[in-house]
Formats: C-alpha cells, structure tokens, sequence
C-alpha cells in the first residue's frame, strides 16, 4: 500500500510552452500538495413539462493547477526562481556561481506528480505551467523557510505514459531561520518572523479549446517583518514617505541567497497590544522610478552551474 510518505515531485523547464518535458528536478515538499484539476459542473437551465428536479449536469469550465510548498535550500532553486521572478537570469563565477534573478518574463514549467494510491503511486503530469504568485515565510518556531508557489497549468495527463520518473535529489544545503539577516536602511533588524509575496501578473483564462494563461498585469513584491518596536525610526520612514533599501540574506557555507532593492514603507504606527513587549510590523514593496533591476533582485550563489 502506498502512502503520502511515496509521493513525489518532478519539475522541468518545457522546450516548447505548453508541451510536457521529462522532468530532471526534485524537490523534497511540504503536504499539502495542491496541484489538481477542478471541474465546475453546470446544470441545464431548461425546463421540462412535469419534471422538478434537473434533468442534465455537464461539464463547465475547469481550472488546473494549485499551490506547492518547498522548503528554501541552495540547490536547484533556480528553477524555481526562473518561474517566479526571472526566466533568463545572469550567471557568473566558476563555482561557486552566482544567479542573478531580476523582475522579468518567467519559464514556462512541466510537473510530474507521483500520486498514491492504495495499488500504487501513479504519475500525472502538468504541462504549461505558469506561476500566478509566490511566497516566502519564515520564523522561528518553524526554523526552516518555506517557500509556495501557485501554479496555473493548461493541461493535465494521468493515462499512465509517461512512466513515473525515479526521484533523484540533489545534496541539499538547507537554509535556517538563524541564518536570515534583514537589513532596512543599512541597518540589521532582530526578528521574530518575516515574509516575502510575489506576483508574476499571469492570469488563468478559460476559453472553449480549455484554460489558458497570460499576463494582465505587473508583477509586484511586497514584504513584511514582525520585530520588537526599538525606536520610531520604521515609523518615521513611513510618515515621511522615505524610501529604503532593504534586504534579506541568507548564508549557508559558500551559498547564499539575497532578496534586495528599494522598498515603500506601508502600515501604521506599532500599538500597544498587551503587558508584553511593544511589537513592531514592518511593511513594505518593492518600488523603483530608477528601474527594475533598482526596485528589486534575487541573487542565488551555489554549485549549480546554470540556474
């Protein structure tokens, strides 16, 4: 009998958008997995004499695609880094390499689920994946960074060709919440927690020939640090409409990874909320009248020597 414990997933980036790829990569996750296909069944509105109840339920539009969640580690995330931010990023070094990830169109990507069942773990594929959004959270009661992507694919295929691919995984090096550094205004920031939400502007569309994906608006990246209320200087930021820069670093041996640029304070004024300390929230998007690359990059130093 085969349980969550033999689930699986594969990734790739499609030669041809929309085509189903082998996939190469293997991410450990974090259930749930989400990807699926969602039908919406329609009723007939039509009326027939002496009848009451429906007559008729076909199928209406569907959707296909769903949230994964990954725990952050150096290698292999550029893949995922090329669906969410930047699909062509700049690579330079020879090992460690450093991937510089800046706001740009995204990779289209292939899935392969190993899905269990009771007589076996069947594959099922997801082509023409297109990532609506991401996110990154991280705490100390949770150590590891998790990081979720929300997927819209076009197609899916789960007639049993291809074959489950055999889940091979990198050496992982892991990244940790003690390793974080939050910088705001050239400034190192003690944490409790913070997150990262992006959105790449592609939207799902169903149409008569099934779903499809596009891009209908800007991609944005926004973030937010909860951290003990040191002084009002956050506060002032925000008041007086200053800009910032702000990162955060994590390091790991010889890699790391970097989310930086030029931030807008949002928010309000830190309350006091009970008899402990005053908390502050730290909130923020990542803006630039200079350009994209000022406004915002991701910078992954690893083994890989591609992304």
């Amino acid at each position: 009998m085969s349980t969550g414990l033999n689930a699986q997933i594969g990734y790739n980036v499609e030669s041809t958008p929309g085509t189903y790829t082998t996939v190469d990569t293997f991410f450990e996750f974090v259930p749930p997995l989400g990807l699926t296909k969602t039908v919406n069944r329609v009723k007939s509105n039509g009326i027939r004499a002496n009848r009451v109840m429906s007559h008729e339920i076909t199928d209406g539009p569907w959707s296909i695609g769903g949230p994964v969640t990954h725990e952050l580690v150096a290698e292999s995330t550029g893949l995922l880094m090329e669906a969410t931010i930047d699909g062509d990023p700049a690579t330079t070094g020879d090992g460690p390499y450093a991937h510089v990830f800046q706001m740009g169109d995204v990779n289209s990507i292939c899935a392969q689920v190993g899905l269990p069942s009771t007589s076996a773990v069947h594959p099922v594929q997801f082509a023409g994946m297109k990532a609506a959004g991401w996110s990154l959270t991280n705490d100390a009661n949770g150590v590891h960074p998790l990081f979720t992507v929300d997927w819209l694919a076009t197609t899916i295929d789960y007639d049993g060709t291809p074959s489950l691919a055999t889940a091979s995984y990198a050496s992982f090096t892991r990244f940790v919440f003690t390793q974080a550094v939050l910088s705001v205004a050239s400034a190192a920031v003690c944490m409790d927690s913070f997150s990262l939400a992006g959105t790449t502007g592609y939207v799902q569309e169903f149409r008569n020939c099934g779903p499809v994906n596009f891009r209908n608006d800007k991609p944005t990246v926004q973030g937010s640090a909860v951290v003990d209320l040191a002084n009002l200087t956050q506060w002032g930021l925000l008041d007086a409409d200053t800009e910032a820069a702000v990162s955060i670093t994590y390091t790991s041996g010889t890699s790391s990874l970097v989310f930086a640029g030029n931030v807008a304070f949002m928010g309000s004024l830190a309350t006091v909320q009970d008899t402990g300390k005053t908390k502050e929230t730290v909130e923020f998007e990542f803006t630039s009248i200079t350009s994209d690359a000022a406004a915002f990059t991701a910078t992954l130093t690893n083994a890989d020597s591609a992304a």
